[in-house]
């Protein structure tokens, strides 16, 4: 949190029981491996958009999506705010480290 308030953003924590629902959510439906996100069966669908209305009642300015299957049924469209992958994100964070130069030590003093 102390970084989020040196650049001026105010978290919000969520409640035990959106965390839960988010949980289940992710555990119970989003992890089917057989899943095809595309084409959502209707239950998954209307328990997408149940958690959906829970985090759009937060009424924040955005929201993290940090697990690898909510950026797959969430975006800044659907729920009205900002979004951020936090996988994307990480990835491309990455990518700009494995990028740059390499900087080599100076050895000084004796050799």
């Amino acid at each position: 949190e102390p970084y989020l308030q040196e650049k001026g953003i105010q978290s919000v924590k969520i409640d035990q029981a959106l965390q839960s629902d988010i949980d289940s959510l992710i555990k119970d439906d989003l992890l089917k491996p057989d899943l095809d996100f595309s084409n959502l069966p209707e239950a998954i669908k209307a328990r997408v958009d149940v958690v959906g209305a829970q985090i759009k009642a937060l009424d924040c300015g955005g929201v993290l999506l940090a697990c690898t299957e909510l950026p797959c049924v969430y975006d800044e469209r659907a729920l009205g705010m900002k979004a951020i992958d936090t996988t994307l994100v990480l990835a491309a964070s990455a990518i700009d480290r494995i990028s740059a130069p390499v900087e080599t030590p100076s050895i000084s003093g004796p050799r």
